[in-house]
């Protein structure tokens, strides 16, 4: 399957382990297709903020990014504990200027493995 009649094919995982994906503005999607939740400390321990959920046909699923997916970088700057109006700002400040965003994910099942 291609994305929006492009030569981008759709990549699929259930594979939890730490990714890099990376988004594109489309001229004819508005917006990314992410959803994001801010993150609540669990056993007064904070976790990073998490994508709630991915919309079908979007550069957000095309990237390969997850339901339930924590969120570690954008770009080149670690957001794991930053706030979560930070977090927004980077995105927004990084699809202005770059016309995409390149964030490091790892699934939530994962990460408590990780840690």
């Amino acid at each position: 399957m291609l994305a929006n009649g492009s030569q981008m094919p759709i990549i699929v995982s259930d594979r939890s382990e730490l990714r890099r994906c990376v988004m594109h503005l489309w001229p004819n999607y508005n917006g990314i297709g992410l959803n994001i939740k801010p993150s609540r400390p669990v056993n007064k321990i904070q976790i990073p903020h998490i994508v709630k959920d991915v919309d079908l046909d979007s550069p957000a699923q095309y990237a390969g990014v997850l339901s339930n997916d924590y969120i570690i970088k954008v770009g080149e700057r670690l957001v794991e504990f930053e706030k979560f109006d930070t977090l927004l700002k980077l995105i927004r400040e990084q699809l202005k200027k770059e016309k995409k965003i390149d964030l490091l994910l790892i699934n939530q099942s994962y990460y408590t493995d990780f840690k």
